[in-house]
């Protein structure tokens, strides 16, 4: 994804349609929709403060809507924020639509970021952790080891997904050479799930129990 709006056009599309529909929408002053497709973006006919208002509200509802705690508020406010940025600071999305490999790396480290206050367990630890994002002081190599075998099984991770990628986006014109690559892509997706299934450990509580 290279923007806010991109990725929750893929992530938990269920819930992101349902509330553009049934709540942004409306207070957009907009009828809603039953099939909606683009995502919570500016709408034809509405004021700067009425998008401003609904785009706020519309996620700090959906925060709570996880979990009756500040964090979760905070989590929707840091999302609700981001897509604001985007619509009104042009170069950001400049930035990805020139260099689509800066925008998707800053996109990824948003999303990671908005993270913290949703896996946080208070409002005092969301705090924390973002303060450690942004402390110097906290980034030591001695402190982050990782073992051998993790790092030998990250490699062979992106020795499957980066050819296998590659491939699906640049078939071979040949036919010889597409039944390669098919063996290629094959043989790569095989890789990957393997070491998903050696790292996968079960869970004691499933994280919606919680919501």
């Amino acid at each position: 994804a290279l923007n806010p709006r991109d990725f929750w056009k893929r992530w938990h599309i269920s819930l992101s349609s349902w509330i553009r529909d049934y709540l942004y929408l409306p207070l957009m002053k907009q009828p809603f929709r039953t099939r909606s497709t683009g995502g919570i973006a500016p709408t034809e006919g509405s004021s700067r403060t009425t998008a401003f208002r609904a785009l706020f509200l519309t996620w700090f509802i959906m925060g709570f809507w996880h979990g009756a705690g500040w964090n979760f508020a905070i989590w929707g406010l840091y999302h609700a924020t981001a897509i604001y940025l985007y619509r009104r600071v042009p170069v950001l999305n400049r930035l990805a639509q020139r260099i689509p490999v800066l925008g998707w790396g800053l996109m990824f480290l948003v999303a990671m970021a908005g993270w913290i206050p949703f896996r946080s367990q208070s409002l005092n630890q969301t705090i924390t952790l973002f303060s450690r994002i942004i402390d110097p002081r906290a980034y030591h190599l001695a402190f982050n080891i990782t073992h051998g075998f993790n790092i030998f099984a990250i490699m062979a991770i992106l020795a499957g997904m980066i050819p296998a990628w590659w491939l699906h986006r640049n078939p071979p014109e040949r036919p010889g050479l597409r039944a390669t690559a098919a063996t290629l892509q094959t043989a790569a997706i095989v890789l990957m799930t393997f070491f998903v299934f050696v790292y996968l450990k079960t869970n004691e509580q499933f994280i919606y129990f919680q919501f």
